[in-house]
Order: C-alpha cells, then sequence, then structure tokens
C-alpha cells in the first residue's frame, strides 16, 4: 500500500448461512484489489476460505444504466471454476439491481466505495465498514 493509497475494510454477516466476512479493497494504479476471508460451517465442520481478487475497471453506470458482465465463481470445495452471466442496473446512487440465473436481489451500496451494505432482504449486511 502506498503512503496516500486509501484501504476500506467491511464486515459482511448472514445469520441465515451463519457466515461472516471481512474484505478489504484497496485502489492501486492499476486497478482494485479486493481481499478478504469468510468463515463459516459446512455440515459439521468450521471452514475458512480466503481469497483475493484483482480487476482493472469497475462498471461505472449511470442511474438507468444496465449492463452485463461474466463474473468467474470458484465453487467451493470443488474449486472448480464456472462463468457465470450477470446483469446489474443501478437503480440509484446507492441501489442497484443484481441478477443473475434464479438470482434476482437489490442491492445497497456505499456510494464512495462501491461496497455491498446489504444484498437482499435477509440475506448479506455489513456489520461494520471503515476506512483509513
Amino acid at each position: 500500500m502506498t503512503r496516500d493509497q486509501v484501504e476500506h475494510h467491511i464486515l459482511w454477516h448472514c445469520s441465515r448461512l451463519s457466515s461472516s466476512e471481512h474484505a478489504l479493497l484497496a485502489e492501486g494504479e492499476d486497478g482494485y484489489r479486493l481481499q478478504g476471508v469468510a468463515v463459516l460451517p459446512r455440515g459439521e465442520l468450521p471452514c475458512h476460505i480466503e481469497y483475493a481478487v484483482a480487476v482493472d475497471r469497475r462498471l461505472g453506470l449511470e442511474v438507468g444504466e444496465r449492463a452485463s458482465i461474466t463474473a468467474a465463481w470458484v465453487r467451493f470445495p470443488e474449486l472448480d471454476v464456472v462463468a457465470s452471466e450477470q446483469w446489474y442496473r443501478r437503480l440509484a446512487i446507492d441501489r442497484w439491481q443484481y441478477t443473475s440465473g434464479e438470482y434476482d436481489y437489490q442491492l445497497v451500496t456505499d456510494p464512495a466505495t462501491g461496497l455491498v451494505l446489504s444484498y437482499g432482504d435477509d440475506l448479506w449486511r455489513a456489520a461494520a465498514t471503515a476506512s483509513r
């Protein structure tokens, strides 16, 4: 991290999945880096998953615009990579409609960072956020 680079931290929680996740978003000269760890039960066993993602652009949509992307899902515990077409429509400065296959959720985001603060009515919620 460079001296003037800002890091954004977020802690998500999902009661339905008994899962929590901490992530760090950092912007660099060549794009964004998201790294984190998710902890959740897998059957009766505790599970710890670490990840790191680097991207060179964000959608940058204006309110009312829509775009599709092809995302890569890494399934666990198989670790196979699956392509997933996803649609995003910007509803407001802090709201998006997310559609992929059978999933159709509204996302509430932090307008400054784009980090998701809530996903669906009762799925993921941000429990804490901070920047430094």
